[in-house]
């Protein structure tokens, strides 16, 4: 491993850390840095309980329909807004183009290719 991928994979674990304290759900890295050095980007991905994505932007099925119509309303918005927000502060933290989303449990498939960042899943609290 290289030093610059090493260096990248501390500061991947210290936002993977960070993100399971805001948003609490498992924090993934997914996509292509997962197998290439010089990928266009690094694709984070949190994985939220119906429960938390609703507390967080609204309705879940409202957001399910907007999304997949793309006729975006409040709550896509809202999920929209904080996506882009996240992207833009990851990016400017690590010196690295982030693509940074929040998705629903449901829309997650395990059988993706992926790492996960965050520690808390290494202690019982």
């Amino acid at each position: 491993m290289t030093e610059r991928i090493k260096s990248l994979m501390t500061q991947l674990i210290k936002i993977g850390n960070q993100m399971y304290a805001y948003y609490g759900g498992p924090v993934y890295l997914v996509g292509s840095s997962l197998n290439k050095e010089d990928a266009r980007d690094v694709d984070i991905r949190v994985i939220l309980s119906v429960a938390d994505f609703e507390r967080l932007y609204g309705n879940y099925q409202e957001f399910l329909s907007e999304y997949q119509s793309g006729n975006f309303g409040i709550v896509t918005w809202r999920w929209a807004e904080d996506r882009l927000k996240r992207c833009r502060a990851l990016s400017a933290q690590i010196k690295q183009n982030i693509d940074f989303c929040c998705w629903g449990e449901d829309m997650w498939d395990a059988h993706y290719l992926h790492l996960r960042l965050d520690t808390r899943g290494n202690f019982d609290i």
